[in-house]
């Protein structure tokens, strides 16, 4: 056997069988690539460029939400599994219906009987022939009680349906809110980007005016070299952001369910954004989230569903009473005057004493899933808790961060403009209007960041609550809020 064993190793390569559902060469160094055959393939929905060229003017934000949930299989995977687990919850509930077996069969015995002289007729008038039966047979059973083992059993599929539901209705939440970070992502870029056009021509202003003073003989070639200098920096970084920019709409268009090489036209965010307090306090926020979250929903379900599978396990201890109904049907091929017709009634009770203590564990097992499925929905809950504060702390720094970019930037860029005329007039030094520009160029940025940080915030809160319904002026949770407190 060792000699063997040995001699397979050396070899390097054993012959092997292989599924003929797939096509290759498996043999000793590179392989081709396997080939199904014949396999079940899904037609991927094919996206629909004309429905997205239609929008000329620019992209909306709700306009790019219909995008998502109708391309993104996110929501359709969530979809499908909601749908299986409704299935699955109807199938649950066979045991409240009757339990029906047809059966028939042929026995064909090689044994000579006598004919009776009523059945010689039927058989070519032979006095022997052969004893064959068919046979038909209909047997009804129904459980008519088993303490409640099978209604658990029927709860606790559809609390798994009801948790599929709110996975469902999870899963739009985090494509809007994917497809809201991966917008506001965008327009910041694209904003960043028309920003660094302004400050190409601030810096282009500049070093006309350091040429000028140059060729005049009143400032040094320094100030020239640094405003040619920082006019190559400038533009370095707006090319940058010119491929920042083509990368955040890529992935706009994934977020969307789309090839990130689709050609998206993305409306522009409003310039003027409401901003404001919001009326609920951080409390309130988190005694909504705790009412309408769907993800902690869905863990609430599956503990209830862990205590209606312990019921179940518990009902295997009591006693089954069941009926049973079965009607037979029997035709002798010899003799088609005879039939004969049975049927049979009964009634009955199953008891467990004993299975080796599979029950008992059973009870155990199942109390402690349920322990883990309530472990499971108070540690979601204080995720949540904890979300929904961050979430408020980021929406009132963002509000307070909006109203203070607006002054840096109205400050930064009249010192700009008056440095600009001084170094003109040959009062500040070349360094003091690069400084001045540079803060100008800061400002700018900072105050694209604290509008989209700004609707980035609203729209975390609302995500967090679980209430995400954001339209085109980024109004989401006033309004959300507004119409739940209605009911």
């Amino acid at each position: 056997m060792r000699y063997l064993l040995l001699l397979l190793l050396l070899s390097g390569c054993a012959q092997l069988e292989y599924d003929p559902a797939f096509e290759g060469d498996v043999s000793c160094g590179q392989q081709e690539p396997y080939e199904f055959k014949s396999f079940p393939q899904c037609e991927i929905e094919p996206v629909d460029l004309a429905e997205i060229n239609e929008y000329k003017k620019g992209l909306s934000l709700t306009e790019i939400m219909n995008l998502a949930l109708t391309y993104n299989p996110l929501t359709k995977r969530a979809w499908a599994q909601a749908r299986a687990d409704a299935q699955a919850y109807q199938q649950s509930k066979s045991p409240f219906y009757p339990q029906i077996d047809g059966y028939g069969y042929f026995d064909n015995i090689d044994q000579k009987v006598v004919l009776r002289p009523q059945d010689q007729a039927f058989n070519g008038g032979a006095s022997f022939g052969y004893y064959r039966t068919w046979t038909n047979e209909l047997n009804i059973s129904y459980l008519i009680f088993d303490f409640g083992g099978r209604d658990y059993n029927t709860l606790s599929y559809k609390m798994a349906l009801f948790s599929s539901n709110w996975i469902h209705a999870q899963s739009i939440q985090d494509v809007m809110n994917n497809v809201l970070t991966a917008y506001y992502n965008y327009l910041e870029n694209s904003a960043l980007l028309k920003a660094k056009e302004l400050d190409i021509k601030d810096v282009t202003a500049n070093l006309d005016v350091a040429q000028a003073s140059y060729e005049a003989g009143i400032k040094t070639k320094v100030d020239l070299l640094q405003a040619q200098s920082n006019l190559a920096n400038t533009r370095l970084e707006f090319e940058q952001l010119q491929g920042m920019v083509k990368i955040a709409l890529g992935q706009l268009a994934t977020s969307l369910g789309l090839p990130a090489n689709t050609p998206l036209n993305v409306a522009e965010i409003p310039e003027q954004l409401p901003v404001g307090d919001i009326s609920q306090n951080v409390d309130q926020l988190i005694e909504m989230a705790k009412k309408y979250r769907p993800d902690l929903k869905s863990f609430q379900s599956n503990y209830i569903r862990s205590y209606y599978d312990l019921e179940v396990s518990r009902a295997r201890f009591m006693p089954r009473f069941t009926a049973n109904l079965n009607l037979t049907k029997v035709n002798y091929t010899h003799s088609p005057l005879l039939l004969s017709h049975n049927y049979d009634t009964t009634v009955g009770i199953e008891i467990p004493f004993f299975n080796g203590f599979n029950d008992t564990y059973e009870i155990k097992k199942r109390n402690e899933l349920m322990n883990l499925a309530y472990q499971n929905w108070a540690e979601k809950e204080q995720e949540v808790v904890l979300e929904v504060l961050t979430a408020y702390s980021d929406l009132e720094t963002s509000r307070q961060q909006l109203k203070t970019s607006e002054e840096f930037l109205k400050f930064a860029q009249e010192s700009y403009t008056l440095t600009f005329e001084s170094y003109k007039a040959g009062v500040v030094s070349f360094v003091d209007l690069l400084a001045s520009q540079s803060q100008i160029s800061t400002a700018r940025a900072r105050r694209i960041e604290a509008i989209t940080n700004w609707v980035r915030s609203l729209s975390k809160v609302s995500y967090t609550v679980g209430i995400l319904m954001i339209n085109d002026n980024g109004q989401s949770l006033k309004g959300s809020m507004q119409e739940i407190q209605k009911e």
